[in-house]
């Protein structure tokens, strides 16, 4: 890192340990488009190896009329619900964000009851617009098939954050994820064997994550991540309350992964990328070369570590 310090100097009231972290912490910078413009490219998307990011300016949009929800049904239904959301985001406007989502639900008293104690599969989504355009939008999905729940209708947008009931206190999980191509019928097939068969135990969550849209465009001024390749992206999950349930999960995301890799883009989701992966998978060969010159600038002898290091020379 730069030579440098924060703070005074010398500094008499730290022990040794922590005047050498000090003498080492680099020298503080803000960086945007016009002040260290590399820098700031490479932290927007580049793998977090260049800097440490202690404070965040960042532009609020308004936003008018939002409707967003939860629409479950069994998970022997999966075969239909998939053929339907692949009809339905293939005709999707970017107002819309979406999730297919398979939970193998705990017997809780914070599960809804209509999906206590059940495996089932969901869409969760929400839509900018006005609540009779979100009601067209929604309206395919609806109807056709043993709904379980549906909680779709007018929120604030303060609680889209709770639209999926997710739990809110930290629990111990593991978790991967990697970007497909369009959702073909084989794709769908496939997907739907491994949620309707039971084979995803000991994993309590798969996610089908729309993207598209801005997503998929480069934007000007972009950093180093201009957009994503893949149409969808597939998140596998599970409990890790020990070391062998960790193990277990991982496994099982491992075969998931292996049973969808026709369908799976080559560039890594450095998001969600699974433990190990190369980070120079996550890029072209132009934005990876960039990105290491940033960092022998920012960062010559390697000190700050990254979820993803690079392999050994």
């Amino acid at each position: 890192m730069r030579e440098g310090h924060v703070g005074p100097d010398p500094l008499p009231d730290l022990d040794p340990d922590a005047q050498l972290f000090a003498a080492f912490a680099g020298e503080r910078l803000r960086v945007d488009a016009d002040a260290e413009p590399d820098l700031f490219w490479a932290l927007r998307g580049g793998g977090g190896r260049f800097a440490i990011v202690t404070a965040l300016e960042l532009e609020a949009h308004p936003v008018g009329e939002v409707s967003a929800g939860m629409i479950a049904w069994p998970a022997e239904h999966a075969a239909d619900v998939l053929d339907q959301f692949r009809g339905w985001t293939a005709e999707a406007p970017e107002s819309l964000g979406a999730v297919l989502r398979y939970l193998d639900m705990p017997p809780i008293d914070a599960v809804p009851e209509p999906l206590r104690g059940r495996r089932v599969v969901a869409v969760v989504a929400a839509h900018l617009g006005t609540e009779a355009d979100s009601r067209r939008v929604i309206a395919p999905l609806r109807g056709s098939r043993e709904v379980l729940l549906d909680t779709f209708g007018p929120v604030s947008p303060a609680d889209l954050v709770r639209v999926a009931g997710d739990p809110e206190a930290p629990i111990p999980a593991t978790g991967a994820a990697f970007q497909v191509g369009e959702l073909t019928s084989g794709f769908a097939d496939a997907l739907a064997e491994l949620i309707a068969g039971g084979e995803l135990a000991p994993l309590t969550t798969l996610e089908l994550r729309l993207l598209g849209g801005a997503m998929a465009r480069s934007a000007e001024g972009h950093g180093a991540l201009a957009r994503l390749e893949g149409a969808f992206s597939v998140f596998t999950g599970g409990a890790a309350p020990d070391a062998e349930a960790g193990a277990a999960a991982q496994e099982r995301m491992a075969a998931v992964r292996e049973r969808l890799a026709p369908w799976t883009t080559p560039r890594a989701l450095l998001s969600s990328a699974p433990a190990g992966t190369d980070p120079a998978t996550a890029f072209d060969e132009a934005t990876w070369a960039r990105l290491q010159r940033i960092r022998a600038t920012f960062d010559p002898d390697r000190m700050l570590v990254s979820s993803y290091p690079e392999p050994a020379a």
